[in-house]
C-alpha cells in the first residue's frame, strides 16, 4: 500500500489587492467626504450623480416650496433610492451644504473666466464680479437668482447656521476686492453695493430696475478703473 507523503505548507505574504490612498483636503468636497472631479482651471466639479441631486433639491424648492424640502421628496424627484442620495448626502443640512456650495463654486467660475478676459490689472476682480453677478441677458440673472433663493431660501428656513459658507465667501470677496489695486473706500462702496443689488433682487425689496438699474451697475463698473465718477449722470 502506497504511503501518502505530507508536504510541508509554505506561507506566501498576502499581497494586497489595492492600497487605499487617502484624498488630499484640496480633493475633498466641502463637507469632507467624497472626492470632487478637478477641472484644468482650478474649480472642482461635483460628480453627475450630486448634480443630479442637487439639481432635483433646487426644483422641489422651487416648485412646491422650502416645507417641502425632505430627503424623500429629493429622492424622487432625482428618481433614485433614498440610500444612493444618503450615500452623498447623510442629511438635510449636508444637502442644503451642497446646494450653497455649489452655487458658490459656479459663480467663481464665471468670476475666473471673466477675470481672465480682463487685461487690465487694477480693479479685475471688482469687474469680474459685476460681470458674473449681473449678466447681460436677464434670462441668465433670472436663472441665478432662482438657483441661489432655492439655496438661501432652505438655509434660512431650517438652520441659519448653514448661512456661515455665504458669509465666509462674502468676507473672501471683500478682502480680494481691497487687494484689487483700488481705493479701500471705493472698494468697500463697490463691494456693499453689488450685495446690495443682489440681496435686494433675491428678496424683491425696493431695487432699482430697468435703465437705472443699468446705470447703477454701469457707474459701480467705472469706480473699479479707480476713476472719480464725480456726480455725472450716465445715460445709455
Amino acid at each position: 500500500m502506497a504511503c501518502a507523503v505530507s508536504m510541508p505548507m509554505v506561507h506566501k505574504p498576502l499581497v494586497p489587492i489595492h492600497t487605499f490612498t487617502p484624498f488630499s483636503p484640496e480633493q475633498t468636497n466641502a463637507l469632507g467626504r467624497l472626492p470632487l472631479l478637478n477641472r484644468p482651471d482650478g474649480a472642482f466639479v461635483m460628480a453627475p450623480s450630486k448634480d443630479r441631486i442637487l439639481d432635483a433639491a433646487e426644483r422641489v424648492v422651487l416648485r412646491d416650496g422650502v416645507m417641502h424640502l425632505t430627503l424623500d421628496a429629493v429622492a424622487a424627484e432625482a428618481q433614485m433610492s433614498k440610500g444612493g442620495l444618503l450615500y452623498h448626502f447623510p442629511s438635510k443640512d449636508d444637502l442644503i451644504r451642497g446646494m450653497i456650495r455649489r452655487l458658490q463654486d459656479q459663480f467663481e467660475a464665471d468670476v475666473k473666466r471673466f477675470e481672465a478676459e480682463d487685461p487690465n490689472p487694477v480693479g479685475r476682480k471688482g469687474r469680474a464680479v459685476l460681470n458674473a453677478g449681473f449678466p447681460a441677458e436677464p434670462s441668465e440673472t433670472a436663472k441665478r437668482s432662482d438657483r441661489i433663493a432655492a439655496a438661501l431660501l432652505a438655509a434660512i428656513a431650517t438652520n441659519r447656521l448653514l448661512l456661515d459658507d455665504i458669509r465666509e465667501y462674502s468676507l473672501k470677496q471683500e478682502q480680494e476686492l481691497l487687494n484689487d489695486g483700488l481705493d479701500p473706500v471705493q472698494a468697500m462702496i463697490i463691494h456693499m453695493a453689488a450685495e446690495g443689488l443682489w440681496l435686494s433682487s433675491l428678496f424683491g425689496l425696493g431695487r432699482p430696475s430697468g435703465k437705472l438699474r443699468d446705470q447703477v451697475i454701469d457707474r459701480l463698473r467705472e469706480m473699479t478703473t479707480g476713476a472719480d465718477t464725480g456726480t455725472t449722470v450716465m445715460t445709455r
